[in-house]
């Protein structure tokens, strides 16, 4: 939640909680950004993943085409530390050809824990919930 609306500044619109809530299951072999022996081979540190500056997202991105050039369908998705909680959280990049099933959990406005738990632990506000 707080990556998807770092640029709302916390905020989740009325229109966002139409959004759905998709849970993904499978099992997936993955790129692990967060290890130390993985960035000093590809010469990279730990701002390829955290970092908000212009050139190096350019760098992820170019990062993210050269490893499905590497491995093709041997790596299905890439592992790095979230911008926003680094220390404490991960994100997920999965590539089309991830052995994914996804279950449909319903509407974000539906996900009262979630959404409690982001006013009381983020400081989040959500526009016309309950």
């Amino acid at each position: 939640m707080r990556e998807r609306f770092d640029q709302q500044r916390r905020r989740v619109l009325k229109a966002d909680l139409e959004v759905s809530l998709v849970e993904l299951r499978g099992a997936v072999r993955i790129l692990d950004l967060r290890r130390d022996g993985i960035l000093d081979a590809l010469g990279l540190d730990d701002q390829i993943s955290t970092s908000r500056a212009r050139d190096l997202w350019i760098a992820s991105q170019r990062l993210v085409d050269l490893v499905a050039d590497w491995f093709g369908e041997r790596c299905d998705g890439i592992v790095y530390r979230s911008r926003t909680t680094p220390e404490r959280a991960a994100n997920l990049a999965f590539f089309e050809h991830a052995p994914l099933v996804a279950r449909n959990l319903g509407a974000l406005r539906e996900q009262v824990d979630l959404l409690d738990s982001i006013v009381l632990s983020d400081r989040f506000e959500i526009q016309g919930w309950r």
